[in-house]
């Protein structure tokens, strides 16, 4: 006899909840096609639980594994929370060259095709 009444806004609320839920599952059970060459901490990344750098790229996109939390999670933005002047990450001992794990090659930015390329042995 003591039940609740849920009320129309609440009834909405929940199913947001459930959705940005669904989302987030979703998101995570995306597996990744690359990977950039270095580590996610190169690029200023860190864990978004533990503020730690002990991480590495996960096997889910946009998720990194933190090695102390023990669990993937998105991480902060580091440099990539604004715009990337490319050509100005190298000067910073930053490389953006990606591993592409469906063709097992590295993938290079060319700056005429504004896009991803495969890179050429000895460049």
């Amino acid at each position: 006899m003591n039940e609740r009444i849920i009320l129309p806004n609440e009834q909405i609320y929940y199913k947001f909840l459930e959705f940005m839920k669904k989302k987030e599952e979703n998101a995570r059970s995306k597996k990744r096609t690359w990977i950039y060459i270095q580590n996610p901490k190169m690029y200023e990344i860190k864990c978004d639980k533990c503020n730690g750098t002990n991480i590495d790229w996960s096997e889910f996109e946009s998720h990194i594994w933190c090695y102390d939390c023990k669990i993937d999670t998105k991480g902060t933005g580091g440099i990539f929370d604004g715009p990337v002047p490319i050509k100005a990450c190298a000067v910073l001992g930053m490389c953006l060259d990606r591993y592409d794990m469906i063709n097992e090659c590295v993938l290079t930015y060319d700056y005429e095709k504004q896009d991803y390329v495969p890179k050429i042995k000895g460049d």
